[in-house]
């Protein structure tokens, strides 16, 4: 079997970039044109209008609700190694034997730019545990990938 790597850490890079850029911009510059320029016809169209800063200030709180994760998934022959984390820290890794994996599923949602990769697998004790990861920006290519490797663990572990 040969060894799968995917990871995202250039695209949750650029993301969070485009986060803060758009705080930025729907925020703060019109608060600052509100502020100090108010005889400007700018200021006098954003204060006649707050449904219009109602809504960029409800799209970047959505914005920060999906976030942006780093993301890696690393199968090779014996080990299946995935991680995923709001900051690039290794907080929520997963590190497990091919024969440990009893299933998986992966859920793109709708209005997220977010894959969920869902893993089940069994601990030593006999004990069934699901735990669930999240990919920012992943590809169909790479889905598809991820799925061909995980299916033929499942194959062999049949």
């Amino acid at each position: 079997m040969k060894k799968l790597s995917v990871k995202n850490y250039n695209k949750a890079k650029l993301l969070n970039i485009f986060i803060y850029s758009f705080l930025m911009i729907s925020f703060f510059i019109p608060l600052l044109i509100i502020l100090f320029l108010e005889s400007s016809e700018i200021a006098q169209f954003l204060i006649n209008n707050p449904f219009i800063l109602i809504f960029l200030i409800s799209l970047q709180i959505y914005f920060f609700y999906l976030g942006s994760y780093f993301s890696k998934i690393k199968i090779d022959q014996y080990i299946i190694n995935i991680f995923s984390s709001r900051s690039n820290s290794q907080d929520n890794m997963l590190d497990i034997k091919h024969d440990m994996l009893k299933s998986y599923h992966i859920k793109k949602s709708m209005f997220s730019w977010n894959t969920i990769v869902y893993i089940n697998f069994i601990k030593k004790n006999n004990n069934y545990v699901t735990r669930k990861f999240y990919f920012s920006l992943m590809n169909d290519n790479d889905q598809k990938k991820v799925i061909l490797f995980l299916d033929n663990i499942l194959k062999n572990n049949e």
